[in-house]
């Protein structure tokens, strides 16, 4: 009996520090920002996992595996940002060449579609299969997010822009979906 009791007191005198700890870990974690997250995922998935396994052990009441994790698990977020900072470097890369592309395409693919679907709102009858209310909305739509992207590129934010040239891409393949056509080629 007194060996159980000397138990339970040496663990409940291990929780508090358990706890604590696995509260400094997540601070930390939540510390390294939204980059981490962004621009080297599988590096924060890491040391979210390394998280959850402090967590695991609290639950199991193995506190002192909590304890001795959390070296490891700090080391791992602390790699984080400078991980980030080299990851945000390569994508803004990728992103003005890729940026390149979308502003010489998606302007073509726009005045595609959008001569199509004019000749298509002139004729008596459309072909059957034809969806002009789709693809008038999704020309305005696309319209509105090339000029979002445009300004996004002219105030320096080339990610941004990349992100809704996309969107403007895809809604110029909708509207020559719902036209039957076939877009040009890059």
């Amino acid at each position: 009996m007194g060996l159980a009791a000397m138990l339970l007191v040496a663990c409940a005198n291990k929780m508090a520090p358990a706890r604590q700890t696995i509260a400094s870990v997540g601070s930390a974690l939540d510390a390294t920002g939204d980059d981490a997250k962004k621009y080297v995922p599988e590096k924060y998935n890491e040391a979210l996992a390394k998280l959850n396994e402090l967590k695991v052990a609290f639950n199991r009441k193995d506190y002192q595996d909590v304890i001795d994790g959390a070296p490891q698990a700090m080391a791992v977020i602390q790699a984080l940002p400078a991980a980030a900072a080299a990851g945000k470097v390569e994508y803004l890369k990728r992103a003005a060449v890729e940026w390149t592309t979308l502003s010489v395409l998606v302007p073509k693919l726009l005045g595609a579609v959008e001569v199509r679907g004019e000749a298509l709102e002139r004729s008596r009858k459309p072909p059957e299969g034809v969806d002009l209310p789709l693809a008038r909305r999704a020309i305005v739509d696309g319209r509105n997010m090339w000029t979002q992207a445009k300004a996004s590129a002219e105030r320096g934010r080339v990610d941004s822009a990349v992100d809704t040239a996309k969107i403007a891409k895809r809604r110029c393949e909708q509207a020559a979906k719902a036209l039957m056509m076939e877009l040009p080629s890059a």
